[in-house]
């Protein structure tokens, strides 16, 4: 038995899904939160260990894990939305002001 976390998500690419990942790794007016996540994808189809795939995407290995979960479920798509935060409401900010008149 190993020590860790054992990889549970094996990461298949496609020659497109492979091209358009390797775009946005080398696409300097990408938001700079998707390069991250290409090269995680993209690490993990190369089939480095979560320990070697982490450091040179500059993640951490939980989050390594979690990606290469979310790109099994939806794909490329699913790594350019962003659906972790959820809507603020923003009915409290116009019952509480931040400044009183």
């Amino acid at each position: 038995m190993s020590e860790g976390m054992a990889q549970t998500v094996c990461v298949l690419l496609d020659e497109a899904a492979r091209a358009r990942l390797t775009s946005i790794n080398g696409d300097r007016w990408r938001p700079f939160k998707h390069i991250p996540l290409a090269r995680i994808v993209l690490l993990s189809a190369e089939r480095l260990s979560v320990l070697e795939a982490a450091p040179r995407a500059g993640a951490s290995r939980p989050a390594v894990w979690r990606w290469q979960q979310h790109f099994a479920e939806e794909g490329v798509e699913g790594l350019l939305h962003d659906k972790t935060r959820r809507a603020r409401n923003r009915c409290r900010r116009a019952l509480w002001p931040r400044y009183w008149p």
